[in-house]
């Protein structure tokens, strides 16, 4: 989300291009390179900036966003060179060279990673050991604020690209 803060913090500004358009790529670059699934987010926050920069901007917005998108790519040049140093090859991904006895594991869903069971998503929220609402019952108020936001009328690009993001995560 400090990508998303950065793009949020430049949109308020209204610059053009800056600083922190290049510091959000490499946020969101860098998220990319340490999970890899985190490239659907960022896809989603770079949507978001695009449409949102659109309206006040029209195709300067297109430009801005290709910068962020731009700096993001490049910030995967070190993920390149470590798998062509450590596997021979720059898209060679490490959990594809897993061994026995997960490796049949791997074979399902994206990497072994599937949809979850509704069960185990509830645990995930609401369960008594370490349910997310459990341990940090807070997290409710950022819940509703972002309902009362929607409801208001206000920021709702921002509104629905944060849910989605947070869907996303819940989801996968």
């Amino acid at each position: 989300f400090i990508g998303l803060a950065l793009l949020i913090k430049d949109e308020v500004d209204r610059r053009p291009i800056s600083v922190n358009l290049v510091v959000a790529g490499v946020a969101l670059g860098t998220a990319v390179v340490v999970e890899f699934p985190s490239a659907v987010a960022v896809a989603i926050i770079l949507i978001y900036h695009g449409v949102r920069r659109w309206g006040s901007l029209g195709a300067v917005a297109m430009t801005t966003t290709v910068v962020v998108g731009a700096v993001a790519a490049v910030s995967q040049l070190p993920l390149l060179w470590y798998n062509t140093a450590a596997f021979g090859s720059p898209f060679h991904l490490g959990y594809a060279s897993v061994m026995e006895p997960h490796a049949e594991a791997m074979h399902t869903g994206f990497f072994g990673v599937g949809m979850p069971q509704p069960y185990i998503l509830a645990r995930i929220m609401v369960g008594l050991h370490r349910g997310l609402l459990w341990v940090s019952p807070v997290i409710m108020l950022g819940f509703v604020a972002l309902l009362v936001e929607f409801w208001n009328g206000r920021n709702r690009p921002l509104i629905l690209t944060i849910a989605a993001v947070t869907a996303f995560y819940l989801l996968f």
